[in-house]
């Protein structure tokens, strides 16, 4: 009988050891078949099922190694455990912190990474339990507890529960454990490369560049992403269907096949052909893979930037035309005086080539060295930026053979800071007018010799004089409106490019907006003068009507309204209760107030106050314009009627003055049989009254 219970015993050891093996074994297919899909909390759910399965209650014990303790998640009570250790495990244990030091099993379990056997596990619970001894008391089991191992680490452990476990089954549940835990490492690097791969895809795909991976050895497009769809117009199946060179235009082709065919690292600006036959620019840009026969294919799509690029160049080339037909001699000069740019005509009256074009110093030339006072003009505008104009340059031109006369304007060429940079200089050819009044004076000389004896001869010469006067006033005007010409064109064009810039998204250069301030001062001067011109020779009439003061005052107000509001200045109109009617040219008047307003305005603060109101003495009417604002020295009270004269030249430059807005006042006044007066004082304000008669 004794033989018989030991070969029975003997047998049942040897099937609880096959069971056991053979269920780790489908624990493991398990989870090797699921090919990344779990993760740690279902592995240790399906260990604890399979266990339960052949009556092994398990639990699942997760490992602290920074504080030296365990955290029991999980446990699978059997059939026959009859709720022996459930109530121990899930009352007292789960997701309750162990400290190691109690648990000496664990502890050798963690240090030596092996599995350890703990015989007789359940009188070691009911020590540290008694209050469970109903319970355990019924039933003896051993447990083995076998620690998880990652990378060198342990990251929990397994404790299994039953009569039936020995010594011998620890290597089989060392041997489950080294390939679980080499099941739960591929798991967790197949994840993290399945979220690299996404990551890397996403990136790929929502590219700000066009991307192609290309297949240069069966010469076929591999992957496309969004970008390059949208850019091409082709779909990722269209891209796998059509042949690679035909994405480029014909020319590019050759090209494109002979560095595709090299693999070197390349970037180069090309065209590409899209599905509706469209072609755009792009910058291509070839790297090559970790592999022998795989590219990289970045697309930058830099169309709108050719577009603007070549509509720039097209209004270089625009402007460079109109320049060089201008019979007007135009320079540029930097801060030191030499030549930057000069069109056509300035290079031939000043003999420059190409070669000494950038090298010339216009204040060294022949022309402006000998003439100290126009060197010094020049000197004072690159210093100081006063512009100014000249009359009757005088010099031998070799390649005419004789003395030519020239007026000349210049204007200082400011950057972004308002500081001075160059120049540009305006020659306009004064030679016939100067011959003009050469003759002009010998005629007169003689005059004055035979006056006496020659009478008669006075009626022919007043009409030669009056005929030279109509050239000269011809002349003045011809020339301002040969230089209105190309000024025009040029802003029209300056306005073209900054609204195509604008439509792009893209930064106007300060260059731009330079030089369209510029030629509006420029257009500005040019108006003033030929008023001034014709007011000298008396060809400026002026269209008397019936003028309400009241009324003039208001439009002008209203005129300058949004001008005083970008200084959030205030401007007070006060009139009387009984209208003061006057009679004149209305259009005149009403420049004279918008240049006495615009000048207040100018040079009063922000925050400031201008008052204008009208009244009556006994010499006639009068319009008065008072402001707060900085006020005029004393000493330049006696000339600030002058033209181009300016209190503060570099103030006066920033505001936008031409130094003609107060000379054209006083004309416009004194025309009509009135005064303009002023009183100033420095940081206080100033006060400009017009005297009118109120009778023709």
């Amino acid at each position: 009988m004794d033989v018989l219970h030991s070969l029975k015993q003997k047998q049942a050891e040897i099937s609880f050891t096959r069971s056991l093996n053979k269920t780790l074994d489908k624990i493991l297919d398990k989870i090797e078949l699921a090919k990344g899909n779990f993760n740690i909390a279902d592995i240790y759910k399906n260990i604890c099922q399979g266990l339960t399965a052949i009556n092994i209650p398990s639990l699942i014990a997760i490992y602290d190694q920074r504080k030296k303790s365990i955290f029991i998640k999980n446990y699978c009570p059997s059939a026959e455990d009859d709720g022996l250790m459930a109530n121990i495990i899930e009352n007292e244990l789960i997701d309750r912190e162990m400290p190691l030091s109690p648990l000496r099993f664990y502890q050798m379990a963690f240090n030596n990474s092996y599995p350890f056997f703990y015989k007789n596990r359940s009188k070691d619970l009911l020590h540290r339990y008694p209050q469970y001894k109903s319970n355990l008391g019924k039933k003896d089991f051993n447990s083995i507890v076998a620690p998880l191992v990652l990378r060198g680490e342990a990251i929990g452990a397994i404790e299994l529960f039953s009569p039936a476990l020995n010594e011998a089954h620890l290597t089989i549940i060392n041997n489950f454990t080294k390939s679980l835990a080499k099941s739960i490492a591929n798991i967790i690097l197949y994840q993290e490369i399945k979220k690299s791969e996404e990551r890397y895809w996403d990136l790929f795909d929502n590219s700000y560049n066009g991307l192609i991976i290309f297949n240069k050895k069966r010469k076929f497009f591999v992957e496309t992403n969004n970008k390059i769809s949208q850019l091409a117009g082709y779909t990722r199946d269209e891209f796998q269907q059509i042949n690679y060179l035909n994405l480029f235009t014909h020319e590019e082709k050759k090209k494109i096949e002979q560095l595709i065919e090299n693999g070197n690292r390349d970037l180069i600006e090309t065209k590409i052909v899209s599905k509706n036959g469209g072609n755009k620019f792009v910058e291509l840009a070839i790297t090559p893979t970790n592999t022998n026969y795989e590219l990289l294919l970045s697309f930058n799509d830099i169309t709108a930037e050719k577009i603007a690029e070549e509509k720039c160049k097209e209004l270089d080339e625009l402007n460079r035309r109109i320049l060089d037909t201008s019979p007007i001699s135009i320079v540029v000069l930097n801060r030191d005086g030499q030549i930057i740019t000069a069109n056509s005509y300035a290079k031939k009256i000043l003999n420059l080539s190409k070669e000494n074009l950038f090298t010339d110093n216009l204040l060294a030339t022949e022309e402006i060295s000998k003439n100290e006072i126009l060197k010094n003009l020049y000197k004072k505008l690159l210093a100081k930026g006063s512009p100014f104009h000249y009359d009757d340059l005088a010099y031998w031109s070799n390649t005419e053979k004789k003395e030519k006369h020239f007026d000349i304007v210049a204007v200082p060429l400011l950057n972004k800071d308002q500081e001075v940079e160059g120049a540009i200089s305006m020659a306009i050819d004064n030679t016939d007018a100067v011959v003009a009044k050469e003759k002009l004076k010998e005629l007169n000389r003689h005059l004055e010799e035979k006056v006496k004896k020659r009478t008669e001869q006075l009626a022919m010469i007043n009409e030669e004089l009056g005929k030279i006067l109509e050239l000269k006033q011809k002349f003045i005007s011809d020339a301002s409106h040969e230089l209105r010409t190309p000024l025009t064109v040029i802003q029209g064009n300056l306005d073209l490019a900054m609204q195509e810039l604008q439509k792009m998204g893209r930064r106007i250069p300060e260059i731009y907006k330079l030089i369209r301030k510029e030629v509006e001062q420029m257009t500005s001067i040019l108006t003033n003068l030929t008023m001034l011109t014709n007011a000298d020779t008396n060809t400026e009439k002026l269209k008397y009507e019936k003028i309400e003061l009241g009324v003039l005052t208001s439009s002008v107000e209203q005129s300058l309204r949004v001008l005083a509001k970008k200084k959030n200045i205030t401007i007070e109109v006060r009139e009387l209760e009984k209208p003061i009617v006057i009679y004149g040219d209305e259009s005149k008047l009403e420049k004279v107030l918008l240049n006495l307003v615009r000048n207040a305005i100018k040079y009063t603060n922000r925050n400031g106050l201008i008052e204008i109101w009208t009244d009556k003495d006994n010499e006639g009417a009068r319009i008065n314009v008072k402001d707060n604002g900085i006020g005029i020295p004393e000493k330049d009270l006696p000339y600030i009627f002058e033209r181009f004269y300016r209190v503060d030249k570099a103030r006066s430059r920033n505001e936008g003055g031409t130094g003609l807005g107060l000379s054209i006042v006083k004309w416009a006044v004194e025309a009509h049989g009135g005064k303009v007066t002023v009183e100033s004082e420095l940081n206080r304000g100033s006060l400009f009254t017009v005297h009118l008669p109120t009778k023709r």
